[in-house]
């Protein structure tokens, strides 16, 4: 599932929540016994998870952005280089 999150399919993180937060839920409350504590400490994972969720988009779009700016870079090289060639003819 968490590959499915990677590849940015529809419904995948939805599928992730729905299937971890009962495990979670049950996790958090066999540590701390009380339903008002455990229900604050999964609110602040699942915030941490979808954070660090985000951080991953927004990494993976960022390098996908410079691989477009070096792909432009080496055109206009390529460009300047040929019209240097045409230059000294």
């Amino acid at each position: 599932m968490a590959l499915r999150c990677q590849t940015d399919e529809p419904g995948a993180f939805e599928d992730l929540i729905a299937v971890m937060e009962r495990p979670l839920l049950y996790y958090a409350a066999s540590l701390t016994g009380d339903q008002d504590t455990w229900v604050r400490a999964s609110v602040v994972l699942f915030i941490c998870g979808a954070t660090e969720l985000s951080k991953h988009f927004i990494n993976r779009s960022r390098a996908e952005v410079l691989k477009e700016v070096k792909q432009v870079q080496l055109q206009v090289l390529e460009l300047q280089a040929l019209l240097k060639r045409d230059e000294s003819r």
